[in-house]
């Protein structure tokens, strides 16, 4: 039978003791929604709106648009001639995360439409602005901070109509992977 010297061994197990009991900070990543605009409890009209569902955002009419109808489930947007409706979100915070995409509905009632999403700081999709569905789709892209430096974006969506038109926005929600403590290693993020 093979012996283990003693002084070894004694080494080995105070070495183990040490580390079971101190406090190990451990790293882990999740994916999660950094910012979410779906207009559920929303409501409103006019030719300025903002709302919080659940995350802040506003919208302003410029031109022809008559009403923002923020009538839930999504923002129902109204013209009855010719013109643009600029909507942004609150400001996001990105400074610790990865991988992060953004999304947006968009459905049109006929009409000619201009719809395009841009992010401040970041590229979609790898351009500089990404046109937004309009036939009751979701549009899902990239979103890529233009350098290491980059700690938050806004999404805006810029919307122009012909006459008596309507088009619908809905679920705006950007999503990322971030790395946080996870000290019980659950793989849940410790708030």
């Amino acid at each position: 039978m093979p012996t283990v010297p003693v002084g070894g061994f004694l080494a080995a197990l105070g070495t183990m003791l040490l580390l079971l009991g101190s406090p190990q900070q451990i790293s882990s990543q999740t994916t999660t929604t950094l910012y979410e605009a779906n207009f559920n409890v929303d409501s409103g009209s006019g030719t300025s709106l903002s709302g919080a569902s659940p995350d802040a955002w506003s919208a302003n009419a410029v031109g022809g648009m008559v009403a923002i109808n923020g009538v839930a489930p999504d923002l129902d947007l109204r013209y009855t001639s010719p013109g643009t409706c600029n909507w942004s979100s609150a400001v996001i915070d990105i400074s610790n995360a990865t991988g992060m995409t953004v999304q947006v509905y968009g459905f049109k009632t006929g009409g000619n439409w201009s719809a395009t999403l841009t992010a401040s700081n970041c590229t979609v999709g790898g351009s500089a602005f990404q046109s937004i569905p309009s036939g009751g789709t979701v549009g899902s892209w990239s979103l890529d901070p233009i350098n290491e430096f980059v700690t938050s974006t806004v999404i805006s969506i810029s919307l122009t109509s012909s006459n008596n038109k309507a088009f619908d926005i809905d679920d705006v929600i950007v999503t990322g992977t971030v790395t946080c403590t996870d000290a019980d290693t659950d793989g849940i993020c410790d708030d």
